[in-house]
């Protein structure tokens, strides 16, 4: 009986759950997925579980685990609100559960939905589920191999603060995987704490002395769980602005800065995302080395797009100008570039190398490993990396046959090249096969690759009616920054039009470099210290942001969520075509685990877009 005992307690403090028929006892076959499957609802027939696993997949690109990652499953329950990660690998959620998360409005219920599955992946992540293992190892072995198993084993005090010690560091990692990939953690805890009302919710009572003795102990649970992580969330979302910071400085194209914030960041909580982030930003900054190398002639080989971010201004050089420099001068500055170059590519591969070890099961690193092998013009580990590791993991899919006809085109085998960039044009838009890249990534820079190739053998005749097929396709997909990325090649002369924006944009009123207003009343203010300095995140209840530095100034001005406008252009929550009709075709578009960052370089503003939806924006020096 004490076993059974100490199982219910795991599974109470796990899931916040009072009623004692929502609590099965691990030994219990339903503890296998397969027996849930018959009351699963699936997204096809119900729009909240459709919001359920789009939140939950947002997640998993997080995922840092060798293992296979868990599987979601939305059940039918008895009314009771609960979450419980089984021994099988997979994740259970009742029907309950996402509507009392939805219950606090639709914005922020996605960001207390992701907390909750959140906090489910990080017990998997870690292992947690030891206690069902062991019961069912029990339950297979002869009496005294129980016996041998019980001895010693601590059921009741130590064991209970063992439980609240993995609760704790679930409620912790969670924070930090919702964050990783763009969620808002400030919005478990504000403005009312997620866990108390979790609590109220199932016993369709509030909260407060005078109750039955099991709810006074739900709620003072709750209560102790929400003060133990409002002061993890402190540091985590701190944490967390770093991060943002590093992803601001990429998108600004402030390589080294980005890479003092995700070093710092990776410090406390080093994962995959934060270590490809760092590879990447080595990765973009030799690029830009580069292009540097092209303008001055050093570079004697096809004219590459590398599909890292969207650029609009890629292929755009200036010619080289006479200048008073001295032939020598130019030749030191042409080998230092060289060895910079080199210098960085290393870098990123040694970064993207950790990252593949954290995480062996995302594509994306994988990718850009061989893209670093093919700017260095290292063939041999470019093919080493596609052929020798990715397509015995994942098969060969139209990212994997781009890079290689680059290699092809590289090794100086063109006619085999063009034809196996027209497969992938052919098969991308035929919408056959699947590919690590966005799609509009891909048939861009498939499309730009293969002109280029014509380029170099001299044959610009067959340049302009490859990007009028791709305007067409894009046209008729309705990708309004493809098609007008297309037209940009196709007439690079064409004046872009007026500006959209009257003024500069601002965050509520202020810009970078301001002075924080004396009179903001700001519903937060937590601490922040970046190499020994100390800064100040300001926190709005609109989803405004903003950092200061010592001296009072705004370092970083960001809207995440909320209500608001950019002078009623574009809104928060809007379609991702939105922008692209009323500022026009962005500069780049970067993508990373928190989702994709297009960035207007006229007006230094970048919008975060996930989901197919403008999540925010943020400025830029």
């Amino acid at each position: 009986m004490r076993i059974y005992l100490a199982v219910i307690l795991i599974f109470q403090l796990s899931n916040l759950a009072a009623a004692e028929s929502a609590f099965i006892p691990p030994d219990d076959p339903r503890q296998s997925v397969a027996y849930w499957k018959s009351y699963t609802i699936s997204a096809e027939q119900d729009s909240a579980v459709n919001l359920a696993d789009s939140v939950f997949f947002r997640l998993l690109r997080a995922w840092d685990s060798s293992r296979v990652a868990p599987g979601l499953y939305v059940v039918r329950s008895n009314g009771s609100a609960w979450a419980a990660s089984l021994a099988d690998g997979n994740i259970l959620l009742s029907r309950e559960a996402i509507e009392i998360c939805l219950s606090f409005g639709p914005e922020r219920g996605e960001h207390l939905l992701a907390f909750v599955l959140a906090h489910e992946l990080a017990h998997q992540r870690s292992d947690d589920l030891w206690h069902q293992r062991f019961f069912r190892a029990m339950r297979t072995g002869s009496d005294d191999e129980r016996a041998l198993m019980l001895d010693g084993l601590p059921f009741e005090s130590d064991q209970i603060a063992d439980i609240e010690q993995k609760e704790a560091q679930a409620d912790h990692d969670g924070l930090i995987l919702m964050a990783s990939v763009g969620f808002n953690p400030w919005q478990v805890l504000e403005p009312k704490d997620f866990f108390t009302s979790w609590v109220e919710s199932i016993w369709k009572l509030a909260c407060a002395p005078g109750f039955t003795p099991d709810l006074n102990t739900a709620c003072q649970q709750a209560q102790s769980r929400a003060l133990r992580t409002r002061s993890q969330l402190d540091a985590v979302a701190s944490q967390a602005a770093v991060y943002e910071l590093g992803i601001q400085a990429l998108v600004a194209k402030n390589y080294a800065q980005a890479r003092l914030y995700f070093i710092q960041y990776g410090r406390e909580y080093p994962n995959r995302a934060v270590m490809s982030a760092i590879g990447l930003s080595y990765l973009t900054e030799a690029l830009a080395i580069r292009r540097q190398l092209l303008i001055m002639g050093e570079v004697k080989q096809v004219d590459f797009y590398y599909p890292l971010l969207l650029d609009a201004t890629a292929g755009i050089f200036e010619p080289a100008e006479e200048s008073g420099q001295k032939r020598s001068a130019l030749s030191d500055e042409a080998s230092r570039l060289k060895q910079s170059l080199s210098e960085k590519l290393a870098q990123a591969a040694e970064f993207l190398e950790k990252a593949i070890r954290l995480d062996p099961l995302y594509k994306a690193s994988y990718l850009s490993l061989a893209i670093a092998h093919l700017i260095e013009n290292n063939l041999f580990l470019v093919r080493g990396v596609l052929q020798g590791r990715y397509i015995p993991l994942f098969g060969r899919d139209l990212s994997v046959s781009m890079l290689l006809a680059m290699t092809r085109a590289q090794e100086g085998d063109y006619a085999q090249a063009e034809l196996e960039f027209l497969e992938v044009i052919k098969r991308a838009q035929a919408q056959a096969g699947d590919a690590a890249l966005p799609v509009d990534l891909l048939d861009y820079a498939t499309v730009y690759n293969l002109a280029a190739v014509y380029q170099f053998r001299q044959q610009s005749e067959k340049v302009k009616p490859l990007w009028e097929a791709l305007a067409r396709a894009a046209q008729s997909r309705g990708n309004a920054l493809l098609f007008r990325l297309a037209l940009q090649q196709m007439y690079p002369d064409r004046s872009p039009g007026d500006q959209r924006l009257r003024v500069a944009p601002s965050i509520k009123g202020v810009r970078l470099g301001d002075k924080k207003p004396r009179d903001d009343t700001p519903h937060q203010i937590s601490e922040l210290w970046i190499e020994g300095e100390q800064y100040h995140i300001y926190l709005y209840q609109d989803g405004a942001r903003y950092i200061s530095a010592s001296d009072g100034k705004v370092v970083s001005a960001s809207q995440v969520g909320g209500l608001a406008s950019i002078e009623g252009l574009v809104e928060v929550g809007e379609d991702a075509g939105r922008p692209l009709k009323t500022l026009g075709v962005p500069d780049r578009r970067l993508h990373l685990t928190s989702g994709d960052y297009i960035a207007y370089d006229e007006y230094r503003l970048a919008l975060h877009i996930d989901n197919n939806r403008v999540q925010g924006w943020f400025l830029y020096p």
